[in-house]
């Protein structure tokens, strides 16, 4: 699989020296075109009592544990993963859950501002249950779903091109756009407030502007 590689990095000035973490990430991308499946209803029942279903709100109980196991360095109580979860619905993502009895994973294509035609994929099967197919499962479930969208790229940041979902992604058909170097700054609310000079002034705008304007 040809993978084409571009490294990015972005730089800001700060009046106050602070540590600025880099974080290394890859961008894996899927291209999705032509009409959707009328074989994949959605609400379809797998092999063995599984089932991939639309999210409701009564999964979170379920799925905050798993999301907190596979990564521990976010962890989000029952509460704190409803509430995100049900954020991203509103502002148009769509999410799915694998189950067999009880919800044992699932995924979420989010639209990125300003370009409806890319979605972030995010999810995850619970660890005790991966390498079964349930993931690949999941996935192709997700793209099938996204035939005849306006969604026509789905993209998921990767540490490393060796990692367990690079090669997951790669196996389905995913291949690496891009590499990112990613600067953090933590402690933003101790920073000075900036200095403005005449005839400039400093804007926020809503995230669903922010991209759409910057790209442009």
């Amino acid at each position: 699989m040809g993978a084409n590689w571009t490294k990015i990095l972005s730089s800001a000035r700060c009046p106050v020296k602070r540590p600025i973490h880099l974080q290394p990430t890859l961008i894996a991308v899927a291209h999705i075109g032509g009409a959707r499946s009328e074989l994949i209803p959605y609400y379809r029942p797998m092999y063995n009592g599984d089932m991939i279903r639309s999210y409701r709100h009564e999964d979170a109980k379920y799925l905050a544990p798993i999301h907190t196991a596979v990564f521990p360095a976010n962890p989000l109580p029952i509460t704190a993963f409803g509430n995100s979860v049900a954020s991203m619905l509103d502002y148009g993502a769509k999410a799915w859950v694998f189950e067999q009895d009880t919800p044992l994973g699932y995924a979420m294509v989010i639209p990125v501002p300003g370009l409806p035609h890319i979605a972030d994929l995010k999810g995850c099967i619970a660890p005790p249950f991966r390498r079964r197919g349930h993931g690949t499962q999941l996935l192709r479930h997700v793209l099938a779903e996204l035939q005849g969208t306006a969604v026509r790229q789905v993209s998921h940041q990767v540490r490393s091109g060796n990692s367990p979902a690079a090669r997951f992604l790669k196996k389905n058909d995913f291949s690496v756009e891009h590499e990112e170097i990613m600067m953090r700054l933590n402690n933003l609310q101790q920073l000075p407030r900036p200095s403005s000079r005449a005839g400039t002034a400093v804007i926020t705008l809503p995230r669903s502007d922010a991209v759409e304007t910057f790209f442009q």
